[in-house]
């Protein structure tokens, strides 16, 4: 049955419609495709231009931190460089002076070389000379013969004798001064070495017990109605209030440091108070007691942690903290014990000696404790006695009781505490006197100088740390000026008391004038 032609063209028109359905769907899908790879491509060279950026800052930073460190390496070699080119300048330094101090010794060397020759050369003219003289007194012997052959040989040996003792005793002075000469070298460089490890932090003090007020009508107020407040005062703590002595202050009188400072910080806090009655004072002095008590032993306890000495008992503790407020010609007694310990323990070291630290500077701050105890006798048997009984090392309780004369022992620790106790008591600004004393001081070694035999006169000079004595040469010859520089320096050690060393010297002076026409 034959198609009909409408269908075959329905069918035509469906197919061309179809194939033109999918051509525009391939193209629009074409596109879709097209649009997607620009999208990836645009987000690829996005993603690769932050990488790049991102790279290149990484970069810089990383060039950055690298010249940093370049930089430091650089700054730590060129400070290495100049550490290497100082310590170089100083062991030059230190070479020339070796070479410098070397070459003095040489010289030295070679003056004395010079010296033993020349002595030898005296000597052999010396015993040529002798031996001439014998000669010549035998010569003399023979001629007299006979009964007064005894005579001359006696005169002979007298002659010898007076001769051999007088170069006898030129030697032996001779080499007593060099050897103190050399003694005092090495002293001398013992004690600049220990002072010089010995770091002192503070001036000496002066005890002040003068209270400023703001007005005189003050003073009334303390004095009180009928002078109750004022009696009240000195019955609590002790101590004299001295009231019309100087104006706009008060004036305390004490002989012990620590009444006065009690009554000092008491009579503060009243004033401060503006309630002066006697029971506020016997309320504020009771607690500033308490309050300075703690003050002491709180202070004795630094000392001792600062010196590292080990555990100290109670007792001496307390003794330690009443030396804080007390003075010896002005110079502190607990800083001054603390100095004496530290250089102690120096000198031991400097000497070779094997003592151990801790008991050098026990020895050193213990050494005046005796001066914090309120009972009569000397303060060096008083401390040695207190520290024997608290249990302290014997050598320590030596060296306390024997710190002023030597105390019978032959223990090398009581010369090193005697020697700091000088040294810190006599180096300059240590310590002051009153101008009384000092008066007094000089014009008692004056006059005890110019009490000795055949002085023509005597003068105190630099402060009293020399005594020049004047003698009549007829009546004093050299070997009595010896004698009598000796025998002062003597009486000056036993009958004044000072701190450091008093110099003696001795003149004689002889004078030959004639005139030639």
């Amino acid at each position: 049955m034959p198609i009909p032609t409408e269908s075959l063209l329905i069918a035509a028109i469906g197919a061309v419609l179809g194939g033109g359905a999918v051509a525009l769907a391939a193209r629009r899908g074409t596109i879709e495709a097209l649009r997607g790879a620009e999208k990836v491509l645009a987000e690829a060279k996005r993603r690769a231009d932050e990488a790049i950026e991102e790279g290149a800052i990484k970069g810089e930073l990383e060039a950055q931190r690298l010249l940093r460190e370049a930089n430091r390496a650089a700054e730590a070699r060129r400070r290495r460089l100049h550490r290497y080119k100082r310590r170089l300048f100083a062991l030059r330094a230190a070479y020339r002076s070796a070479l410098a101090e070397l070459e003095v010794e040489r010289a030295e060397a070679e003056s004395r070389e010079r010296s033993m020759d020349a002595r030898e050369r005296d000597r052999d003219r010396s015993e040529v000379e002798l031996q001439e003289a014998i000669r010549d007194q035998r010569e003399a012997l023979g001629a007299i013969a006979g009964t007064g052959v005894e005579e001359a040989r006696r005169q002979l040996k007298e002659g010898l004798r007076e001769e051999v003792r007088a170069e006898a005793a030129w030697e032996t002075r001779r080499q007593r001064e060099l050897a103190s000469q050399r003694a005092q070298e090495a002293a001398r460089q013992v004690i600049v070495a220990a002072i010089e490890r010995c770091a002192v932090e503070r001036s000496a003090e002066h005890s002040v017990s003068v209270v400023p007020i703001a007005d005189e009508t003050m003073k009334g107020r303390v004095i009180g109605r009928d002078g109750r407040n004022i009696r009240a005062f000195e019955s609590a703590t002790g101590v004299d209030l001295l009231v019309d002595d100087q104006p706009d202050c008060l004036v305390l009188s004490a002989y012990d440091p620590v009444k006065r400072e009690v009554a000092r910080l008491a009579l503060g806090a009243l004033i401060e108070n503006g309630r002066i009655t006697p029971e506020t004072i016997d309320r504020i002095v009771g607690s500033e007691r308490d309050r300075l008590l703690e003050v002491m032993r709180a202070e004795a306890q630094r000392v001792i942690s600062e010196l590292e000495i080990g555990p100290v008992h109670p007792e001496i503790v307390a003794l330690l903290g009443r030396l804080r407020f007390r003075t010896s010609y002005t110079q502190n007694v607990l800083y001054h014990s603390q100095e004496v310990a530290l250089l102690t323990d120096h000198l031991a070291v400097e000497v070779g000696l094997s003592y151990p630290h801790e008991l050098c500077r026990r020895a050193g701050l213990f050494h005046d404790i005796g001066k914090g105890i309120d009972r009569a006798g000397p303060h060096a048997g008083l401390g040695a006695e207190i520290a024997r009984h608290h249990g302290e090392d014997e050598l320590v309780v030596e060296a306390i009781a024997g710190h002023h004369d030597g105390g019978g022992t032959a223990s090398p620790l009581v010369s090193l505490v005697s020697a700091a106790d000088a040294i810190s008591g006599s180096r300059p600004g240590a310590r002051r006197q009153t101008v009384a004393h000092y008066v007094d001081r000089l014009t008692k070694l004056e006059e005890m100088g110019a009490g000795m035999s055949g002085v023509h006169r005597c003068y105190a000079v630099q402060a009293g740390r020399e005594v020049r004595v004047l003698v009549h040469p007829q009546e004093v010859d050299d070997r009595q000026a010896r004698i009598l520089a000796g025998c002062l320096a003597g009486r000056i050690s036993d009958e004044i008391r000072f701190p450091g060393e008093i110099k003696v010297t001795v003149i004689r002076e002889t004078k030959a004038v004639t005139y030639a026409n």
